[in-house]
């Protein structure tokens, strides 16, 4: 594969070879043995596809992003702005200008820990770190760094936050509170279940009234605050019907004769003020919040939480975790127990007496297990009361 020669004007000796692309290398060492040592080095990585492009650790940080950056794909639009944001301001800081081959774990470590104490929340570490993971798990595909510094690096525990479960008196407070005009979504939000980008895109013709069914078939997406458009479903799983109830069809056809969309082409259920599509933002601020104050609903509640109501009211009503992930469209049931697990009724009881049974059914407990079990009933009945 390569060859081996001093070089007659510097006397060290050379060790030349082609890479896997053919291109011609050569590097230098000061004795024959440090130059056939590294010749066979490389002819091993090269047999077993961990040869690396010393000239690839070279590549800026910054270059390789942007390179990687072109040829992701399947991304929604407002996925692309926030990664965006994110690549510009919490990773390019660091290591921009950095050579790939220039960045070991513990400056990785480093980065993290400082996004953490610079207030960042868990979340937001934690996606900076996947972004620059990302573009070094890219160089190491592509051969120019042996191994990546994103490895072992401990990340800050991404705590659930404990959704508001707004109860059915909560949303009348709220919907007769809130600005006329957006009663019927307040409504809609708490009785159907839906995001609030499926409500802001949400079309007249998706409406089946007879059926009583919602066609969620696209969503209204806002990228950085800016840009107005629609797109698809969050997920495969949240395209397709979604049920309401007798009383919202009413609340929404006559919501629709009082505040018809002027754009006849655009033909949205919910506008705002003006007539445009509602923005996230300024509907939070201007609309949402003032209505809470008013209604006297806990103060941290978000227009997310009329979803979870959703959810709260049909587990409370009986509905089982297949039922309440149907409803609302999650991609796994494990996603509706990890969020409403604590929810369902009679849980823990239930598990508490089957064990109960499985050591009551034991043939013959030996003399020492019953008179335990004994001793520890006279201590119970003995115990002060609770109160």
């Amino acid at each position: 594969m390569g060859s081996i020669r001093r070089a007659p004007r510097t006397g060290r000796w050379e060790a030349r070879y082609r890479d896997p692309a053919g291109r011609q290398r050569t590097k230098t060492f000061p004795t024959k043995s440090d130059a056939k040592a590294h010749l066979s080095a490389v002819e091993t990585d090269v047999m077993r596809g961990l040869y690396v492009d010393p000239a690839g650790g070279r590549v800026t940080f910054e270059e390789w992003a942007s390179h990687v950056e072109s040829t992701r794909v399947n991304r929604r639009a407002t996925t692309r702005a926030r990664d965006a944001r994110l690549m510009r301001t919490r990773v390019l800081p660091t290591f921009g200008e950095v050579h790939l081959g220039a960045v070991d774990r513990v400056d990785v470590r480093s980065w993290v820990a400082g996004l953490e104490a610079a207030g960042l929340a868990p979340s937001t570490v934690r996606k900076c770190y996947q972004l620059a993971a990302h573009v070094f798990e890219e160089a190491v595909e592509s051969g120019l760094i042996p191994v990546s510094p994103c490895r072992r690096v401990p990340l800050p525990t991404d705590e659930r936050v404990e959704p508001v479960l707004l109860t059915p008196a909560h949303v009348d407070a709220i919907a007769d509170a809130i600005a006329p005009r957006y009663r019927a979504l307040v409504l809609a939000a708490a009785y159907s279940g839906l995001r609030w980008g499926e409500l802001a895109g949400l079309r007249v013709a998706r409406v089946d009234f007879l059926r009583r069914r919602i066609d969620v078939a696209e969503v209204l997406v806002e990228v950085d605050g800016a840009e107005v458009g629609f797109g698809p479903p969050k997920t495969g799983k949240s395209r397709g019907l979604v049920g309401f109830p007798a009383f919202l069809a009413d609340v929404l056809s006559a919501h629709i004769a009082t505040y018809p969309d002027p754009d006849r082409g655009r033909g949205l259920v919910f506008t705002s003020d003006d007539g445009t599509p509602l923005r996230r933002g300024n509907f939070r601020q201007r609309v949402w919040r003032p209505a809470v104050r008013e209604a006297g609903a806990p103060d941290r509640a978000r227009f997310h939480d009329l979803r979870h109501a959703t959810a709260s009211w049909l587990i409370d009503a009986g509905a089982n975790p297949l039922e309440v992930a149907e409803r609302l469209r999650h991609t796994r049931v494990t996603t509706t127990l990890a969020t409403y697990g604590h929810l369902f009724p009679g849980t823990d009881e239930r598990l508490d007496e089957l064990l109960e049974t499985a050591f009551q059914n034991v043939p013959r407990a030996s003399v020492g297990t019953r008179n335990a079990i004994s001793r520890g009933a006279d201590v119970v009945q003995a115990l002060p009361e609770r109160r």
